[in-house]
């Protein structure tokens, strides 16, 4: 059973066992390939996102040596040669990007139909899969500034959205007896932003500060 980890430090295991992937470059690769799994991905365009302006005198050679390290990890029937570039087989599920996704859209069509306690625990489900700041090693990176903020565009709208959620659930329960269940519609909009300069916007709201519903039943 494989697993990749990129919400956060990225991670890679093999029934549970962590993949060795000690430098710097060949980690870089896999989290570009994790990115654009079950897609190929052009030599060229590696290179230029591992690279930038300044490639190495080899560098489809040195881009050869590292699919290399990674195939002989990874497995052959995951990092394929695929004309014109190179290709990583990734299974639903096997990804926590891919997950998180899933749970809060799960979680929103649960919202949807005013199951707002059930919305409340996925979306907690959804945003405990994060470790930490998604591709905070690659930052010098070229591909990784645009990929680390539509990743962390994604978290802040989950915590916004899992906020809100609490407060209809705390609305529901707050009906008058008969009242019934009634869909609620979220917008996460501007209601909880931050002010320009009142911060950094990173891992601001943690989803450790949301009550879960199953502890306000119990007040």
């Amino acid at each position: 059973m494989y697993e990749f980890r990129l919400l956060g430090p990225l991670e890679a295991l093999i029934d549970g066992n962590p993949v060795n992937l000690a430098a710097t470059k060949p980690r870089a690769l896999l989290a570009l390939l994790l990115l654009h799994r079950n897609r190929v991905v052009p030599t060229e365009t590696l290179i230029d996102e591992l690279w930038g302006d300044e490639p190495p005198a080899r560098a489809t050679k040195t881009l050869q040596v590292y699919v290399s390290q990674l195939r002989k990890e990874l497995g052959p029937e995951r990092l394929l040669t695929r004309a014109p570039g190179y290709e990583l087989r990734v299974a639903e599920d096997e990804l926590d990007v891919d997950r998180f996704e899933k749970l809060t859209a799960e979680a929103r069509e649960r919202l949807a139909v005013g199951d707002a306690a059930g919305a409340v625990e996925g979306m907690r489900r959804a945003l405990d899969l994060w470790r930490g700041p998604a591709l905070l090693e690659f930052r010098v990176e070229p591909f990784a500034e645009r990929a680390a903020a539509r990743l962390e565009d994604l978290r802040l709208a989950a915590v916004r959205e899992s906020l809100l959620t609490h407060l209809a659930h705390e609305e529901g329960q707050a009906l008058p007896s008969g009242g019934g269940r009634r869909a609620v519609s979220l917008n996460p909009g501007p209601v909880l932003d931050r002010p320009p300069g009142s911060g950094p916007r990173s891992h601001a709201l943690s989803p450790r500060s949301i009550p879960s519903a199953k502890s306000d039943s119990t007040t």
